[in-house]
């Protein structure tokens, strides 16, 4: 009886422990399967953002393998551009560098004329000075003899056809331009200067009157190679 009363007693006692022990287990796999479902759960949205993602990441590679292959299309035209572009300058630059060197040897070639023509220039107008001065000197001698035949007539037609005073005009009439400038200041005269030359510069007027008739009237008395 003892034994089985110990018997009995462990029995009840192995129930209520494995009772204890199955609520625990029970216990334990509820949880267990809750971390499973929620480890599901993560694993189903790491899952999903890694899928998204990596369809982002497929995107941005196409684009970016587009965008390359458009770079390396622009590159290669630029670059086509560029050998153009150099191949233009390269022979602008050769014809500009022509044409400067065809400007500067022109321009040489003309300063050397002009330098050329500038010194017979000077040569010429020494020359043409030379001989207006020779020439001039020729005339004004012919010039100064009729002028003294002029008022030689003149001065006859005062004193013995119209019977008025005759009055000669100075003498730097007869002189080049510098030497009469220089005697018409020697020769100025003064307030209380009263000489034939002094009447004979107020009477300007009526010698020219004399004049404009002694040319209408008086041509007998002028040398025919002179009329």
């Amino acid at each position: 009886e003892e034994d089985q009363r110990q018997l009995d007693k462990q029995r009840v006692q192995d129930a209520e422990d494995y009772a204890i022990l199955k609520i625990k287990l029970e216990t334990e796999i509820q949880t267990l399967e809750q971390d499973l479902e929620e480890m599901r759960a993560t694993y189903q949205l790491n899952s999903e953002k890694l899928e998204y993602n990596y369809r982002v990441l497929q995107e941005r590679d196409q684009e970016n393998t587009t965008t390359i292959q458009q770079q390396k299309r622009k590159i290669a035209r630029l670059q086509d551009v560029l050998s153009g572009l150099k191949s233009k300058y390269g022979k602008e630059d050769k014809r500009f560098k022509a044409e400067n060197q065809e400007l500067s040897d022109d321009f040489k070639r003309l300063t050397e004329q002009f330098k050329e023509l500038q010194g017979k220039f000077h040569h010429f107008e020494q020359a043409d000075t030379r001989r207006y001065r020779d020439l001039w000197n020729m005339h004004e001698q012919e010039i100064t003899e009729l002028m003294r035949k002029v008022l030689q007539a003149d001065k006859v037609i005062h004193e013995q056809q119209l019977g008025l005073n005759w009055y000669p005009p100075s003498e730097q009439i007869f002189q080049d331009g510098s030497e009469a400038e220089q005697a018409a200041i020697v020769a100025a005269p003064t307030d209380q200067d009263e000489g034939p030359l002094s009447h004979a510069q107020m009477d300007n007027e009526q010698i020219k009157r004399m004049l404009e008739l002694l040319c209408d009237e008086a041509n007998f008395l002028v040398e025919a190679k002179v009329q």
